[in-house]
């Protein structure tokens, strides 16, 4: 990648980022505020009485902190919070390995809710919290779809490890300081150089050579795209997860969900080879995997029938919603990942 074209598309994400952001959706979510109705009025202040009539103990707070599919916000970092993530992160120590590692890097200011999760009761271990709420609410969808569907725990054989602050950043490409740009790029520069060391850093730590699962959502598609290759040459390569891919090709043959007309807010550099064991979700709605005319009609449209049916906007903001909302074409990437995972924990 040139250093013109990695300029060239990290603009093209800051300015589309901006342009989401400041839209109603993206504030009232990444607040964590409810909208102004009085029904949402009303079951916050409910809400809110309950809690102090009856205060959650602090062990039913660890249950809820480490359930992947509690959706609930707490905010939560190792730098901000040591004790209380020191005494809910549980990595695979010395011999406890899986058979699988999903490297995941998280979307752009996806940094203050760092939630370990157990995704199966039969692992020993938790994940390290950076893959953040949309992969967190994925990898507990999915376990709790492989159970339902077989009887059997998927992800006992899966730890999911986020990449963390150091070794990407994920900044939130929107600033008013002209340094958003530079800072933007650093931390894609950083995360694409530093995943594989995370993955030689995990191996030396635990002992473990598992096979790699790599995720990554919005920015973090940026960091995983063409990782594969170093896998497949240690023989270690399971699959690809891109959600809301910025520089989504619209000839690529993974794509799952709206079919892409234009492409992704950035051009893609180069043509997508076609790798069966990758899928590439982008929901219709979502500007930032398509940045077609029709994709920003679907978009504004979302927001005003959210608005007209419920009085509130939030619904309209797609890019935020990848397996947090329950979309038809969901199961289809759990099957296609589950998969995956079962050939490779059992090759």
């Amino acid at each position: 990648m040139s250093v013109n074209k990695l300029w060239k598309l990290l603009a093209s994400v800051g300015i589309s980022a901006a342009l989401i952001a400041n839209t109603p959706v993206a504030s009232a979510q990444s607040s964590g505020l409810s909208s102004g109705s009085s029904t949402g009025s009303l079951s916050a202040g409910s809400s809110n009485l309950w809690n102090l009539l009856f205060p959650e103990d602090h062990a039913s707070f660890i249950d809820r902190l480490l359930d992947p599919l509690d959706d609930s916000f707490i905010s939560i970092h190792p730098d901000l919070d040591p004790d209380l993530y020191e005494e809910v992160f549980d990595p695979p120590q010395v011999g406890e390995c899986p058979a699988v590692v999903a490297v995941v890097a998280r979307g752009s200011g996806q940094n203050m809710q760092i939630r370990p999760a157990r995704y199966s009761e039969d692992a020993p271990w938790t994940s390290n919290g950076f893959e953040e709420r949309n992969f967190r609410s994925f990898f507990g969808r999915l376990e709790s779809y492989y159970q339902a569907k077989t009887g059997e725990s998927l992800m006992k054989d899966v730890y999911v490890m986020g990449l963390n602050n150091v070794d990407y950043p994920a900044v939130f490409p929107l600033s008013s300081e002209g340094s958003s740009l530079l800072k933007l790029g650093t931390s894609v520069s950083s995360g694409r150089e530093n995943i594989m060391s995370s993955i030689d850093r995990f191996e030396t730590t635990t002992g473990c050579t598992p096979k790699y699962l790599l995720a990554g959502y919005s920015q973090g598609v940026l960091i995983v795209d063409g990782q594969e290759d170093a896998l497949i040459a240690r023989d270690q390569y399971v699959g690809t997860l891109h959600i809301a891919n910025p520089s989504q090709d619209a000839d690529d043959p993974s794509i799952v969900g709206h079919q892409v007309q234009t492409g992704g807010i950035a051009s893609s550099l180069k043509p997508s080879e076609d790798n069966p064991f990758k899928i590439s979700y982008c929901l219709p709605g979502d500007i930032v995997c398509d940045r077609s005319f029709e994709q920003f009609s679907a978009a504004g449209s979302s927001m005003v029938s959210a608005q007209l049916s419920t009085g509130d906007t939030r619904p309209g903001g797609v890019h935020l919603q990848y397996f947090v909302t329950t979309k038809p074409w969901d199961e289809e990437i759990f099957e296609e990942v589950s998969s995956w995972i079962t050939e490779s924990v059992n090759s």
